[in-house]
């Protein structure tokens, strides 16, 4: 019972002593509780999702006719592009582009309708100076989009001309049907000689139809290859070869009623026929180009504004970092002022000053941790669709693994600078691998195993499922959070022991 006694009282006497440490540094307190707070709230007002416009210039010869389609068209992407003017300097952009008065630079094609005459396509080239991966990813993207929406514009330009001539065959068609009804009216009558006036009227529409039906088909069909225009172009030969229109009336006979029955059909195909162009003209010209738009909507009841993403990101990192600070210091300090000395003579074991430590500064974490959750909760109102609990328990386990991280490196470490030093390290490799900024999907798989041992990685996962998508802990996670700590625990307690048996 001695024995446990002494253990216990060695063990709250080293939590005694670090939490007495960082009370008589109020400054230390006020900057962990504040600091990360500030940091968030400052990332949340200045953070902006909406890229801001691409100052652009078009590059070509006035005599471009682009020109005039794209001073015409000047609303396409306007919400991405903002024109700048024209100029024929390829130089003058080029300039502009690496003073940062400009985003992008497009040289238009010369001859743009030759080339595509000659089975060639026109490109626009899309000049640009940045070096920021993703800027350069977003200026290919939208390149692509205004190439798109030209190319769109430019086939509802002629799918409206299309329709346009759509439109004079339909005007054809109705003269060719009033006069087959006059030719059949006149038969009722029996007036063979007015009978072959309105035949031969009919037949000077069904020619000029044969014409321009076939073209106004062809476009049909380039805009919906499943359209079978077969049908129509049968119909209009079928309504061409019919008895009563292919040949004159004979004059005398006693009853027309077999050429009455034939322009009867005849009369029939042609309504049909005109059913069949009406169709087309009905349709508009940006609907055939753009039949098909998309809306994207998130199975999520929350609608997250940028901030909120980052947020359990940033939490993460900000906890490991203090955390691993404070751990790196701590053993750093006991060298320093040659407590180490007094610890080798004592008969305190390494265990039970690890122990200590790490009670002392995970009841400062969770301290932090707590105030800091109150004031995204109720300051930035951060969303937390899962299970406060769930999410404590995760950050217990990251406090856990990252002060591991910490002593080790103080064990490691042989002055404070390099202490300090080895934590900014550590920062910044889970700044870069731990998901914060890109996505662990893009890694490549030996670097995804380096990533898979940073704390971060895991909390970072953990608290984004819990608070953005309200789903439970995965206890898989969590455990190899804690596997991450303990490894940690045993290397630190080694290399702890050994220090104490040094002479």
């Amino acid at each position: 019972m001695r024995t446990i006694a002494a253990f216990f009282n060695r063990l709250f006497s080293f939590f005694q002593k670090e939490i007495m440490e960082v009370l008589r540094q109020p400054k230390l307190i006020l900057t962990l509780i504040f600091g990360p707070f500030l940091i968030l709230l400052l990332f949340g007002l200045g953070y902006s999702s909406v890229n801001q416009p691409l100052r652009t210039m078009f590059i070509a010869k006035p005599e471009n006719p682009l020109v005039r389609e794209i001073e015409g068209n000047s609303d396409i992407l306007d919400a991405a592009i903002t024109v700048i003017g024209f100029t024929e300097n390829s130089a003058e952009a080029e300039e502009l582009l690496r003073r940062g008065g400009l985003d992008i630079g497009i040289i238009l094609p010369d001859k743009a309708m030759e080339l595509v005459q000659a089975n060639q396509q026109a490109t626009f080239t899309v000049l640009h100076n940045e070096i920021d991966p993703v800027q350069v990813n977003y200026i290919n993207y939208i390149s692509r989009l205004y190439v798109d929406e030209v190319n769109r514009r430019v086939l509802s330009t002629i799918a409206q001309q299309g329709q346009g001539e759509a439109g004079d065959v339909s005007s054809r068609l109705d003269k060719a049907l009033a006069s087959t009804r006059a030719m059949r009216a006149a038969l009722e009558a029996g007036n063979a000689a007015e009978a072959n006036a309105a035949q031969a009227s009919a037949n000077q529409e069904l020619s000029s139809l044969e014409l321009a039906v076939g073209a106004s088909m062809a476009l049909r069909g380039s805009l919906d290859p499943n359209q079978d225009n077969r049908q129509t172009l049968d119909l209009l030969q079928q309504t061409r070869s019919n008895p009563s229109l292919d040949a004159p009336v004979e004059e005398g006979k006693g009853s027309y009623d077999v050429e009455i029955a034939s322009l009867h059909q005849a009369e029939t195909d042609m309504v049909e026929l005109q059913a069949q162009l009406q169709d087309f003209r009905e349709i508009s010209p940006q609907i055939m180009v753009s039949p098909f738009t998309a809306e994207v909507e998130s199975v999520s009841p929350v609608e997250f504004q940028a901030m909120d993403f980052f947020v359990p990101g940033v939490i993460v990192l900000l906890i490991q970092h203090v955390m691993v600070t404070l751990g790196a210091l701590s053993i750093v300090r006991e060298k320093r002022s040659g407590t180490m000395e007094l610890f080798r003579v004592s008969p305190i074991k390494a265990g039970e000053i690890l122990f200590g430590k790490y009670l002392s500064y995970a009841f400062i974490g969770i301290f932090v941790t707590a105030i800091l959750g109150v004031l995204l909760k109720f300051g930035l109102r951060v969303p937390m669709l899962g299970d406060w609990v769930d999410a404590g328990l995760v950050l217990l386990a990251l406090i856990f693994a990252s002060l591991g991280i910490g002593f080790f490196i103080s064990l490691i470490a042989s002055t404070e600078s390099q202490a300090v030093q080895f934590s900014m390290i550590t920062l910044l490799f889970s700044v870069f691998f731990a998901g914060f900024f890109l996505d662990l999907r893009f890694l490549l798989v030996p670097v995804k195993y380096v990533s898979n041992g940073i704390p971060a990685t895991y909390g970072t996962r953990l608290m984004q499922s819990i608070m953005l998508r309200g789903q439970a802990m995965d206890l898989n996670q969590v455990l190899a959070l804690a596997a991450i700590g303990l490894i940690f625990l045993a290397l630190s307690w080694v290399l702890l022991a050994v220090n104490l048996r040094k002479e």
